[in-house]
């Protein structure tokens, strides 16, 4: 009898955890990003490298690049400010050309689109980054 109210116990505490922990997706949506599209209405673009990722997001007209480790993806994505989501919660990956190792390539092409699913995105990908 005991287990099974610290069982019931724990899953609630797991309930409560998950409805205070919102997704990238409904932080998103709750922001109303669609009120940032105003001149460039660009989500941010992953490119997937063999050495992890080239991260573009815009503030306005203006594109800023940032070089992201493939374990510290998730936390850069979060990181980033409402503002670089005026398409809502999407976003564009894709794989390089400039290839020397496409196992590492494609390892990291797939990762990316895990995370960024695990987040609530919808993930869209292009060939030919």
């Amino acid at each position: 009898m005991k287990a099974a109210l610290a069982a019931a116990g724990v899953l609630a505490a797991c309930d409560a955890a998950k409805q205070t922990s919102p997704t990238l997706r409904d932080r998103i949506l709750g922001a109303r990003t669609s009120q940032y599209c105003d001149s460039v209405c660009m989500n941010p673009h992953v490119l997937a490298t063999e050495r992890g990722y080239v991260v573009t997001s815009f503030t306005g007209p203006t594109a800023f690049y940032k070089v992201v480790a493939t374990r510290d993806l998730r936390e850069y994505l979060l990181s980033l400010p409402m503002t670089a989501w005026p398409r809502g919660a999407e976003i564009l990956i894709s794989p390089t050309d400039d290839v020397t190792d496409t196992t590492l390539l494609d390892r990291n092409f797939s990762e990316a689109q895990r995370i960024c699913r695990a987040l609530g995105l919808a993930v869209e990908t292009r060939m030919g980054g």
